[in-house]
């Protein structure tokens, strides 16, 4: 989504950065008036605007796979070890 505002001296183009209708953050950009953004000026901040999402998603998404693996390894130690006094077996 891209808002454009004039205030003043200054135009301001906006772009919310987030996925599927949630908002992670806004960029700004922010010229003089007398100097119009262009559309090749939009397009370069809702890219921009899009890759930080992404970024950001990926690496959410990567902590959350590195949090479920410690959690699965603690699981399994917990269970082979169980599993060993209760059957005595060897390792």
């Amino acid at each position: 989504m891209m808002n454009i505002v004039m205030y003043q001296d200054f135009l301001f183009v906006c772009s919310v950065t987030g996925k599927n209708n949630s908002v992670l953050g806004v960029i700004e950009a922010i010229r003089k008036k007398n100097d119009e953004f262009t559309e090749d000026d939009q397009q370069l901040l809702e890219a921009i605007a899009n890759n930080i999402a992404i970024s950001y998603e990926k690496n959410h998404i990567h902590q959350e796979l590195k949090r479920t693996e410690a959690l699965l390894r603690r699981q399994y130690a917990e269970l082979k070890n169980a599993t060993k006094d209760k059957y005595r077996l060897k390792t």
